[in-house]
């Protein structure tokens, strides 16, 4: 779960509301305003903006690359020097609530780098269960600290998750006994 400060009554007034905390009032209000920000991502999607010499000034203005061909509103929003409110013109039903401009803003801004890191988790969660067989000699790994080979010996992880949760093993120490589990004829197992 990726959690952000900006979107927290977004992702917590349901939960909120469900033990009570939140009044019936906010928890409506936030039900509106998610299906609005999620109804302007879904459009912004899909609209797109042609070149013109109006939207070229824009854009060389906010010193943005000029456009050759038409292109999606939400791609111009993944650009770092533009916004919506620069853009705002060139939208047929233009939005008005600017909680919703920021959540839009945010999302196409980061919605990459997020994707990104979501498959980097799935690759960790994937490494996190490899099992380290239990006849596993980590005397094997030179490229360990003497300090973490001790205690992987000691602790006697049943997967790569479990060692990474060892006090004293570092991600160098994590990374040198995935490279040992896979040079193992008979160490790499899912």
């Amino acid at each position: 779960m990726m959690l952000r400060h900006d979107n927290a009554h977004l992702r917590l007034a349901q939960s909120g509301y469900q033990v009570g905390l939140v009044p019936k009032w906010f928890y409506e209000r936030v039900l509106r305003l998610k299906s609005e920000v999620e109804r302007q991502i879904e459009r912004l999607n899909h609209i797109s903006v042609k070149p013109s010499s109006r939207v070229n000034e824009v854009l060389s203005k906010l010193g943005s690359s000029a456009l050759k061909q038409p292109v999606r509103f939400s791609q111009l929003l993944k650009r770092p020097e533009v916004n919506y409110e620069s853009l705002k013109e060139f939208d047929e039903t233009p939005i008005s609530n600017c909680e919703v401009i920021q959540q839009v803003e945010i999302h196409f801004k980061y919605q990459d780098y997020l994707q990104k890191m979501e498959q980097e988790l799935k690759v960790v969660q994937a490494l996190e269960s490899l099992k380290i067989p239990a006849d596993f000699d980590f005397s094997d790994l030179t490229n360990l600290s003497t300090e973490a080979r001790e205690k992987l010996k000691t602790n006697r992880p049943a997967t790569v998750g479990e060692a990474m949760k060892t006090p004293g093993i570092t991600p160098s120490d994590i990374a040198t006994l995935i490279n040992g589990l896979k040079n193992k004829p008979s160490g790499f197992h899912n």
